[in-house]
């Protein structure tokens, strides 16, 4: 796992009003389980993403005021604590707290290697993922750049709106020497390429943690040979089912909703019947709302978008989801 230590780091800048009001109360013993509880605490990973760069972004308060305002152009920002952003220096990083959101970021730039062991940690993804580009990617940072919750409970109910605060704020600090898009709190790493920006910058970074839905435009010449190499290959994947061969036989089709939003999802399939599918969604919408996941869903078979199911451990099909993954793998990143 990659880790990273922020001890010592002491912020002295705000004083909330609850820390304040705690501080006012009489203080307990600390017991035994108060310190297990504690130690607890103190091992769970940052809710916090973190991009791997070659080279250190030299980070100072006019940067990330100029940033915040460009991800969120509606919101007063300034070093004033009457403002809906506010935004202050410390010598190791610099502190947003949003005033609506009541919540703090933790921004941090440093010149040093995220990991302790470059070389093993990008042998290990390699060895794990075949992913020899990502692991490259690994091997030349030699810097990282972070935003933080500060302070808190990270839980499931605030996740979503915590990543997407999150996601749009870092997005304003990727540039050509990013390398790598990493997930403390579910330890997962992506290439800081431009489809994983595009997300970073619609607040949707979550997303590719989560396994979710990662649109590629229609017009991607690509994802129609994708396509068009499902379709043409339809009776392999038909007979497959029919036949029971292999396991999570699913379909993707294109979902649309009143807004004009559209969203590419995988539907796991229960039938096949007079030309038409019959499943349930598998995934979580991004974006669409008339639509969830575990409804069932009826299409027909000329709408398909790709297919897979996987036999022995292997994916059959799954033509986009090769497209992707070939994004995944290309860096936007250029070595100095």
């Amino acid at each position: 796992m990659i880790a990273r230590c922020l001890a010592g780091l002491t912020v002295l800048v705000f004083t909330f009003a609850f820390s304040m009001a705690e501080d006012a109360k009489p203080k307990k013993a600390e017991t035994a389980d108060d310190k297990k509880a504690a130690t607890k605490d103190e091992d769970k990973p940052l809710r916090s993403l973190v991009l791997l760069r070659t080279t250190p972004y030299a980070m100072d308060e006019a940067k990330v005021i100029a940033a915040i305002k460009k991800a969120f152009p509606t919101y007063k920002i300034g070093t004033d604590k009457t403002d809906d952003v506010m935004v202050a220096a410390t010598e190791l990083a610099t502190i947003c707290t949003f005033e609506k959101e009541d919540l703090t970021l933790l921004i941090n730039s440093r010149s040093t290697p995220y990991t302790t062991d470059s070389e093993k940690m990008a042998k290990e993804i390699v060895r794990k993922t075949g992913d020899k580009e990502l692991g490259q990617a690994m091997r030349d940072h030699e810097a990282w750049f972070s935003v933080d919750i500060l302070g808190g409970e990270p839980n499931e109910k605030n996740e979503e709106k915590q990543y997407e605060l999150l996601s749009k704020v870092i997005a304003q600090f990727h540039d050509k020497n990013c390398t790598i898009l990493y997930f403390p709190e579910k330890n997962k790493l992506f290439a800081a390429n431009a489809a994983t920006l595009k997300l970073m910058k619609r607040g949707k970074a979550l997303s590719l943690a989560n396994d979710g839905v990662v649109n590629i435009e229609n017009d991607d010449a690509d994802m129609k040979a994708a396509v068009e190499k499902a379709r043409k290959s339809w009776g392999d994947f038909e007979k497959a089912f029919e036949d029971k061969t292999g396991q999570s036989h699913s379909v993707k089709f294109k979902f649309n909703d009143k807004k004009s939003e559209s969203e590419f999802m995988w539907v796991s399939v229960d039938k096949i019947e007079d030309g038409m599918i019959v499943g349930k969604l598998a995934n979580v919408p991004n974006f669409l709302t008339n639509i969830k996941e575990g409804d069932v869903v009826k299409r027909s078979v000329k709408e398909i978008e790709d297919w897979f199911y996987i036999d022995d451990k292997k994916m059959i099909g799954g033509y986009s989801i090769k497209v992707l993954q070939d994004r995944q793998k290309k860096r936007t990143a250029e070595k100095p």
